[in-house]
Protein backbone atom coordinates (compact mmCIF):
# COMPACT_ATOMS: atom_id res chain seq x y z
CA UNK A 1 0.00 0.00 0.00
CA UNK A 2 1.39 3.19 -1.14
CA UNK A 3 1.24 6.42 0.91
CA UNK A 4 0.63 9.39 -0.99
CA UNK A 5 2.04 13.37 0.31
CA UNK A 6 -0.13 15.64 -0.56
CA UNK A 7 0.64 18.88 0.54
CA UNK A 8 -1.95 20.71 1.09
CA UNK A 9 -1.64 24.60 -1.18
CA UNK A 10 -1.90 27.90 0.51
CA UNK A 11 -4.82 29.78 -1.17
CA UNK A 12 -4.15 33.69 -2.26
CA UNK A 13 -5.96 35.27 1.05
CA UNK A 14 -7.67 38.20 -1.53
CA UNK A 15 -10.86 37.45 -2.92
CA UNK A 16 -10.48 37.64 -6.69
CA UNK A 17 -6.83 36.09 -6.81
CA UNK A 18 -7.04 31.88 -7.59
CA UNK A 19 -3.17 31.97 -6.85
CA UNK A 20 -1.96 28.58 -4.89
CA UNK A 21 1.42 28.46 -2.64
CA UNK A 22 3.34 25.47 -1.51
CA UNK A 23 4.52 28.06 1.35
CA UNK A 24 3.97 30.82 3.30
CA UNK A 25 6.99 33.06 2.55
CA UNK A 26 5.44 31.90 -1.38
CA UNK A 27 1.87 34.27 -0.38
CA UNK A 28 3.79 36.72 1.38
CA UNK A 29 6.39 37.37 -1.65
CA UNK A 30 3.29 37.09 -3.96
CA UNK A 31 1.00 39.86 -2.01
CA UNK A 32 4.28 41.92 -2.10
CA UNK A 33 4.92 41.58 -5.76
CA UNK A 34 1.06 41.68 -7.03
CA UNK A 35 0.08 45.39 -7.68
CA UNK A 36 -3.27 44.51 -7.68
CA UNK A 37 -2.74 43.51 -4.01
CA UNK A 38 -3.11 45.94 -1.11
CA UNK A 39 -0.70 44.26 1.77
CA UNK A 40 1.11 45.56 3.71
CA UNK A 41 4.05 43.12 4.50
CA UNK A 42 5.31 45.24 7.64
CA UNK A 43 2.07 44.23 9.37
CA UNK A 44 1.18 41.08 7.46
CA UNK A 45 -2.16 42.34 6.70
CA UNK A 46 -4.65 42.56 3.51
CA UNK A 47 -6.42 45.82 2.32
CA UNK A 48 -9.82 46.20 0.12
CA UNK A 49 -7.98 49.08 -1.34
CA UNK A 50 -5.29 51.45 -1.62
CA UNK A 51 -7.37 54.33 0.54
CA UNK A 52 -7.81 51.77 3.34
CA UNK A 53 -4.33 50.64 2.89
CA UNK A 54 -2.65 54.15 3.37
CA UNK A 55 -4.93 55.11 6.17
CA UNK A 56 -3.36 52.02 8.04
CA UNK A 57 0.28 53.31 7.34
CA UNK A 58 -1.09 56.56 8.27
CA UNK A 59 -2.86 55.11 11.96
CA UNK A 60 -0.07 53.12 12.39
CA UNK A 61 2.77 53.26 14.95
CA UNK A 62 5.22 51.12 12.93
CA UNK A 63 4.62 53.20 9.50
CA UNK A 64 6.41 57.06 8.96
CA UNK A 65 4.45 58.12 6.00
CA UNK A 66 3.22 60.94 3.97
CA UNK A 67 -0.01 61.92 4.33
CA UNK A 68 -0.11 63.39 0.94
CA UNK A 69 1.77 61.07 -1.27
CA UNK A 70 1.65 57.84 0.31
CA UNK A 71 5.62 57.71 0.30
CA UNK A 72 7.53 55.83 3.02
CA UNK A 73 10.20 56.99 4.87
CA UNK A 74 12.84 55.11 7.42
CA UNK A 75 13.11 58.42 9.72
CA UNK A 76 10.82 61.09 11.21
CA UNK A 77 13.00 63.09 10.02
CA UNK A 78 12.96 62.00 6.36
CA UNK A 79 8.88 62.53 6.96
CA UNK A 80 9.50 65.93 8.05
CA UNK A 81 11.93 67.40 5.21
CA UNK A 82 9.62 65.81 3.03
CA UNK A 83 6.71 67.35 3.99
CA UNK A 84 8.14 70.94 4.24
CA UNK A 85 9.30 70.38 0.73
CA UNK A 86 5.72 69.25 0.19
CA UNK A 87 3.62 72.27 1.31
CA UNK A 88 6.10 74.51 -0.40
CA UNK A 89 5.51 73.24 -3.00
CA UNK A 90 1.75 73.13 -3.18
CA UNK A 91 1.38 76.29 -1.35
CA UNK A 92 3.77 77.84 -4.59
CA UNK A 93 1.16 76.17 -6.88
CA UNK A 94 -2.21 77.43 -5.08
CA UNK A 95 -0.04 81.43 -5.64
CA UNK A 96 0.33 80.94 -9.04
CA UNK A 97 -3.20 79.75 -10.10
Amino acid sequence: MATENKTELISCTFPDCNAHFETEAQLKRHKRTTPEHDYCAICDKDFEDDQAFLVHKIESPKHIVCPICNKDFRSEEGQHLHLKQVRGHLLLKSHRA
